[in-house]
């Protein structure tokens, strides 16, 4: 890829299964003991008042203090039971394994002299690399990724009594998605499916640093799998863990952690959108859409990035963050085709990915406009009021709440109605003065609706009362779209209107005359409902028409 080193470093697990009570370590070797390992000198060890050890064979790991953060930093990992049966972490100097491998994990399951299950205490996680390897930054992917496979192993175990050998006889067979693809355990490391499970692992679970996006200023210079918006997950070609429906909720309750207290956001969509040239060379520049998040859609991370249908590693384009949804990229020597697709974060460290475009760069396409995208958490690109939601937003008179849903079915009070209306037409001037109602002079949104019924748009009961608090029917509302500015210069249609539930109605006619002019529906069974509670899309779309 474009003038870029990129410099990958894997991570594996291997299974020890015992029988009768064995274990794999002899009396002199140290607990982390692994025999295809070299036995190297310690340089320091921190232990933790859990017990665990921080044990460092390499130099630059030899101040206790750093070993202590990365205790911390171990622990800032999702974790249940299974924390209990991890010894420590052992850091390598080197690639013991080879210069791809940088971590493992070695756990030791078995079955008793009674034949019960068991997981052998202390198992340890090997971090390579460590003279390399210098900060946390460069180890907590991996360090969550190897901590991933103690996690999931444990539990299969435990819950099942299987490995990942028999992964098929778990319900995690049936939620994660592509894992039934062919290519599944077909000796390549990034379709193993204990590898899977432990990317799931860290997606889902692991620290917020190894979860960090980091900040490209350029698509050229050096990358490494240690950024986790190149690489998520390993293999690329399958949905990123938040992505898949259930998936979470089933290790939270496998597990016993509580449930998720927020969602992943909802993904951008991506587009080509146009070409160009400057002192660096020919460039594409692709847009996107927003990512909708519920909780800090203030705060999402974005990274455009590019790679091979094969590739287990992107390639950085631009990272950006907020409303800056484009970049360019610098088109060099790559010919063929090539995946790009964005990764948006939230607050909370859950990523998701743009679908993927596919761009031939030896044969580039014409530019489009960018998808449309979520608008909030619940109002899809499919949403049937997506445009009418866009347009009433777009001015704030109606917003979304704290979580970031548009709440589409959520009903609406009468001291609301009065908000919206002056929210829409804050230069319509007062046609009367307005009446005293007896139960607003307190309300939070009494002088909104003193502005509503100045301007004769609400009206009270002829006991002076206006009920602030009381659910606008669907007949009420007709009523008041009726008198607001611009209706009367509605197309009106000659027919339809009438209901069966509307005859003998004291809004008949008014029911007739918005229908007829499009701002209001009956239902698919013929009728109109005139006294339920209006809701909050049912007013944004009539209310659109009139704006």
């Amino acid at each position: 890829m474009k003038n870029s080193a990129k410099f990958w470093l894997g991570a594996v697990m291997l299974l020890v299964l015992l029988l009768g009570g064995a274990n794999g370590a002899g009396a002199a070797e140290p607990w982390w003991y692994y025999e295809q390992l070299p036995l190297e000198p310690v340089v320091a060890i921190y232990t933790a008042p859990d017990g665990k050890e921080i044990v460092s064979l390499s130099s630059a790991w030899s101040d206790p203090g750093k070993l202590q953060a990365l205790y911390y930093e171990l622990k800032n990992n999702v974790h249940g039971k299974e924390w209990d049966y991890l010894g420590g972490v052992v850091i390598y100097p080197d690639y013991p394994l080879g210069r791809g491998v940088g971590g493992l994990y070695v756990p030791e399951l078995g079955w008793d002299s009674r034949g019960q299950r068991y997981v052998t205490p202390k198992r340890p996680i090997f971090l390579f690399g460590g003279d390399e390897q210098t900060e946390l930054a460069d180890v907590a992917k991996t360090m969550a990724h190897e901590y991933g496979h103690h996690f999931t192993v444990y539990y299969f175990w435990t819950k099942y009594g299987v490995t990942f050998d028999n992964y098929w006889r778990t319900p995690w067979y049936d939620i994660r998605q592509g894992i039934r693809d062919p290519r599944v355990n077909n000796g390549s490391h990034a379709w193993d499916p204990a590898e899977i499970a432990a990317d799931d692992y860290a997606q889902l679970f692991g620290s917020p640093q190894a979860r960090q996006f980091t900040k490209f200023t350029s698509q050229f210079g050096y990358f490494s799998s240690s950024s986790y918006n190149l690489s998520p997950q390993e293999n690329l070609a399958l949905p990123l863990a938040a992505q898949v429906p259930g998936l979470e909720a089933y290790w939270r309750q496998l597990a016993g952690l509580p449930a998720a207290t927020n969602q992943p956001p909802k993904p951008p969509q991506l587009a080509l959108t146009g070409s160009g040239q400057d002192e660096r060379g020919h460039y594409l520049t692709f847009s996107w859409s927003q990512a909708v998040d519920d909780r800090y859609p203030a705060s999402l991370e974005y990274t455009l990035v590019y790679h091979g249908p094969n590739d287990t590693l992107a390639a950085p384009v631009a990272y950006t963050f907020g409303d800056n949804r484009e970049a360019r990229f610098y088109l060099g020597r790559e010919t063929g085709s090539y995946y790009f697709r964005v990764f948006a974060r939230d607050a909370s460290g859950y990523v998701v990915s743009s679908p993927i475009l596919v761009i031939n760069l030896s044969n580039l396409p014409a530019p489009t406009a960018v998808p449309r995208g979520w608008l909030f958490w619940d109002i899809g690109p499919d949403y049937w009021g997506y445009l009418q939601v866009e347009k009433v937003t777009a001015r704030k008179i109606l917003v979304p709440n704290a979580y970031n849903n548009f709440v589409p079915w959520g009903n609406i009070t009468r001291a609301q109605l009065a908000v919206f209306l002056q929210r829409a037409f804050p230069q319509a001037p007062a046609t009367q003065t307005p009446p005293v109602f007896k139960d607003t002079s307190n309300h939070s949104y009494a002088w909104y609706i003193n502005w509503a019924a100045s301007r004769g748009w609400l009206k009270g009961t002829p006991q002076g009362y206006f009920y602030p608090d009381k659910l606008v029917t669907r007949a009420e509302l007709a009523a008041v779209l009726a008198r607001l500015p611009g209706v009367d210069q509605l197309p009106v249609a000659q027919s339809g209107g009438l209901f069966p539930d509307t005859t003998n109605h004291w809004a008949r006619d008014i029911i007739r005359d918005d229908v007829r002019r499009g701002l209001m529906y009956g239902n698919q069974q013929g009728y109109f409902n005139p006294d339920r509670a209006t809701t909050r899309i049912e007013f944004s779309v009539a209310l659109s028409k009139l704006l």
